[in-house]
């Protein structure tokens, strides 16, 4: 993507001891020309017909974003360059978000480096770099060696303040319904069966995962972690009659890797917690604790997060999915802004 006062060339060439992208741009001056690489669903998206398209983005806030650049030697000055990001927005629109500018002198090199900032729940559609060249308009060349993001993310799942509706695209949906005419974020049922919905990548390793989740009926309900489809996970489930179940699911075989006696209702908030760490999956609900170590050969090293139900329905109006902590806090982030919520239940069962 390019402003009409620049325009970039791509061209794959020999770099050092391998290959990289050259970006050779003309006519470049104060305004910025960007080149970007998908990372979420286009916006035209919405006019296929018929099916639609699942999937999750590749890149999330609180992820840090690295990018190696180098100036070409025969630029007649210094450039600047800036990682660049394009995000959802109001009405599905996007807008650019952009990391410190960096000078770059003919012949140099830096390494951008950029802590994603949060994005009110909306997705990443896309990042690159932005170059400009503001001593004066001029022709040349940078060459990009590597674009690549790391960690967990750091984000607040949630319905945007921005009325739209790729933070919902946002999420494979594996459920009957997964209604959007409810006060939460996330309202899903399924009428037989199992269902669920699914967020996050193969990633995702070693994170924590907390939300208020309500069920308003349903065989079993819960939270999905290192989800690598509909039946590859680790999950916690609010089981009837009055257990909470830690288990895996791999293929066709489910593996309870621990419960307790746990007293729940319907049309009440639960405060999750879950953090994997390593072969360590470590629960907290309203303050019960589950933990296993799974070192057999189906353990699951990675993947996303997932709101799971089995015959009836469940809510849940934020999910924040964050770097793990050493140990599982007393209570809760989410838990702590809803002061409404009471933790009536602290290390007496187990």
């Amino acid at each position: 993507m390019t402003r009409p006062s620049a325009v970039f060339r791509l061209a794959n060439i020999p770099f050092e001891v391998s290959r990289a992208l050259e970006l050779r741009f003309s006519r470049l001056g104060l305004e910025h020309a960007v080149v970007m690489t998908p990372t979420f669903t286009p916006p035209e998206v919405t006019r296929m017909r018929t099916y639609e398209l699942m999937a999750t983005p590749l890149i999330y806030s609180g992820q840090r974003a690295r990018a190696r650049v180098v100036a070409d030697s025969r630029n007649a000055r210094d450039v600047t360059v800036s990682l660049s990001a394009l995000v959802y927005r109001l009405a599905d629109g996007v807008r650019a978000l952009e990391s410190e500018a960096v000078a770059l002198p003919p012949g140099e090199e830096t390494v951008l480096d950029w802590r994603l900032p949060d994005t009110d729940g909306q997705p990443i559609q896309s990042i690159g770099i932005a170059v400009r060249s503001p001593g004066g308009v001029q022709d040349g060349a940078i060459v990009l060696d590597w674009l690549r993001w790391d960690g967990p993310p750091n984000t607040r799942l949630r319905r945007p303040k921005e009325p739209s509706d790729f933070w919902r695209r946002a999420w494979v949906n594996a459920v009957d319904t997964f209604s959007t005419s409810f006060p939460h974020a996330f309202r899903i049922s399924q009428d037989r069966g199992e269902g669920m919905i699914i967020h996050g990548s193969r990633q995702w390793r070693d994170y924590r995962v907390e939300t208020a989740f309500t069920v308003h009926l349903a065989e079993h309900a819960g939270i999905g972690v290192r989800v690598q489809g509909l039946r590859r996970f680790y999950a916690v489930f609010l089981v009837r009659s009055n257990v909470l179940r830690l288990v895996r699911a791999r293929d066709s075989e489910r593996t309870i890797l621990a419960q307790t006696p746990f007293e729940w209702s319907f049309e009440r908030p639960y405060h999750f917690i879950l953090e994997t760490v390593g072969r360590t999956i470590e629960v907290a609900v309203d303050g019960v604790r589950l933990a296993a170590r799974d070192d057999s050969d189906g353990a699951i090293a990675n993947g996303g997060v997932a709101l799971i139900i089995e015959g009836g329905a469940a809510s849940s109006d934020e999910i924040l999915v964050a770097p793990p902590h050493s140990s599982l806090p007393e209570t809760s982030e989410v838990h702590a802004r809803e002061s409404q919520t009471r933790l009536e239940r602290t290390h007496g069962r187990r």
